[in-house]
């Protein structure tokens, strides 16, 4: 809210705590600019997108292999400046999991399943999905689920999505 340039917004003027302002986050289905995926779209888009095939039952984006920037006994070294050094999935997308934890529009509700019409914005957890460099190679797949307070920056990013017309 009140927000019209991004690319000029200060990194101290993001909340490092919760914020009502920020808090307020409204799902347009019908728009047409870049927004995060939800949960759906991020699995959907991360398993390749199609349910036919052999890639949608791996255990990690466009494989049954851990990524080559993942290390288990989190002591990697890895920067980030590596990315792209695994393979992509069939949608051609590099680094959906073992990279940094991908934020998802959707708002953890432990008692409410939600869908991509019915968003659940009450709650003060954010969804985000694929894991870290250190995380677990569970916590890597494209299934597993974590939430975690908007306002946390550490290990985290952003796939951007938008509806197509």
């Amino acid at each position: 809210e009140g927000i019209t340039d991004w690319a000029t917004l200060p990194y101290g003027a993001i909340p490092i705590d919760r914020d009502a302002t920020w808090d307020r986050v409204v799902f347009n289905k019908d728009a047409d600019g870049y927004r995060l995926p939800t949960e759906i779209e991020w699995e959907f888009a991360a398993r390749g997108g199609d349910i036919s095939t052999e890639e949608w039952n791996m255990i990690y984006a466009g494989s049954d292999q851990a990524p080559l920037f993942f290390n288990s006994d989190n002591s990697s070294d890895v920067s980030l400046n590596q990315l792209g050094v695994s393979k992509p999935n069939r949608l051609k997308i590099y680094n959906l999991c073992g990279c940094v934890n991908q934020w998802c529009f959707d708002i953890f509700d432990k008692n409410t399943e939600t869908d991509a019409n019915h968003l659940k914005i009450e709650n003060k957890y954010r969804m985000h999905r694929g894991g870290n460099w250190t995380s677990n190679s569970e916590e890597c797949t494209t299934s597993f689920r974590i939430w975690i307070e908007p306002f946390a920056h550490k290990k985290m990013g952003i796939r951007l999505a938008r509806n197509v017309k």
